[in-house]
């Protein structure tokens, strides 16, 4: 028993490479503030579960620099499957930074890194709702079936990374101006009905209510939108199960 424990100790160890890349920026792990060593529990437990399924491209007797650059492609591998996943779900960061912009909430640099009110608002429920939906589990068994399609240190890691980037980028963009349009569209009725009612009766003096009917519409806007957001994180969770495949099949060649 323990000499086939350590037999397959280097086999879960480029499992855990391309895991450890996958979950440290695939959603919702890529949280800036989801504890390191966290995702790293997460990417060792997930590694010896999958251990069993994954393949060798090429069997033998390996070199101790060759395992380390087998490491390091496999990290590779898992980097490029969470960036093709991560794409699609940084709509909701889209969508909450278009909404930033729009109102002027936060600094310049909180709405460039997507860590404004409305953008940490979007990508919460987005991530509440990925997990709620199961769609973790989508992605684990995903990742299992690509170690089955692309064994450990096969691919074409360079040719493969630049394969349907610009389809899930586009996407990404589409998904991030369909989430915030109805809570942008809410924002501007409500500034011009504001601004017909100042124009007709100007002694109201309505100026300094712009900015709070400003934030509390585009908040019902978005509380009115959450179940519609929720169908639009399942349709972005196969989108990224998809993404995931997608990644697998053009390393494989």
């Amino acid at each position: 028993m323990q000499g086939s424990w350590l037999a397959a100790l280097p086999l879960t160890g480029l499992v855990f490479a391309r895991c450890g890349g996958l979950l440290a920026v695939a959603p919702p792990l890529n949280v800036r503030h989801f504890p390191i060593t966290l995702r790293i529990g997460i990417a060792a437990v997930v590694a010896v579960a999958l251990t069993p399924v994954a393949g060798v491209a090429e069997a033998g007797v390996v070199k101790p620099l060759e395992y380390l650059a087998m490491l390091l492609h496999e990290a590779g591998v898992g980097l490029l499957m969470g960036f093709a996943a991560a794409l699609v779900f940084w709509a909701f960061v889209i969508a909450g930074q278009l909404l930033d912009t729009y109102l002027g909430t936060g600094d310049d640099a909180a709405r460039r890194q997507g860590e404004a009110p409305f953008a940490a608002l979007l990508y919460l429920v987005a991530a509440v709702a990925f997990i709620a939906a199961d769609a973790h589990h989508w992605v684990f068994a995903a990742l299992a079936e690509g170690l089955k399609e692309l064994p450990v240190g096969g691919g074409a890691l360079w040719l493969a990374g630049l394969c349907g980037v610009g389809g899930v980028v586009r996407e990404m963009l589409a998904v991030g101006l369909a989430v915030a349009a109805p809570a942008l569209a809410a924002i501007y009725a409500a500034e011009v009905t504001l601004a017909a009612f100042d124009r007709c009766a100007p002694r109201l003096n309505l100026a300094a209510l712009h900015q709070p009917v400003r934030w509390s519409t585009g908040l019902l806007a978005l509380a009115v939108c959450m179940p519609f957001l929720s169908h639009v994180v399942v349709a972005q969770a196969n989108q990224v199960v998809e993404s995931l495949r997608m990644m697998t099949q053009a390393l494989g060649g």
